[in-house]
């Protein structure tokens, strides 16, 4: 993984609802459920773009994820991020492009 430049993960790996609750009913924690659930899928996030090594790198690497959840770990809170918000919903209406304008978009 040393030689790649880049890793990407679409989605958010949110953890099976109905597991969260149940450990969470049974080890009897005050704190709500909800931010151990959204703990969770933080970890599996920074796990996987720990992929990168990036403490072990001697060339930059990139990382991206498409998702809801900021993945945890130092390399997501540094100044060096960029978050982008899309807007969300169905088009307004459809728009048919070539692919060289989307090549240049």
């Amino acid at each position: 993984m040393s030689d790649i430049d880049c890793i990407a993960t679409l989605g958010d790996p949110w953890p099976h609802l109905g597991n969260v609750r149940n450990e969470w009913a049974f080890l009897g924690f005050e704190k709500p459920w909800v931010d151990h659930m959204e703990a969770l899928c933080r970890a599996e996030l920074e796990q996987a773009h720990g992929r990168l090594r990036p403490v072990h790198r001697t060339k930059p690497g990139g990382a991206l994820h498409i998702g809801n959840v900021l993945p945890g770990g130092t390399g997501w809170s540094s100044g060096e991020v960029k978050m982008r918000k899309l807007k969300g919903g169905r088009p307004k209406e459809t728009c048919v492009i070539s692919s060289d304008e989307l090549r240049g978009i």
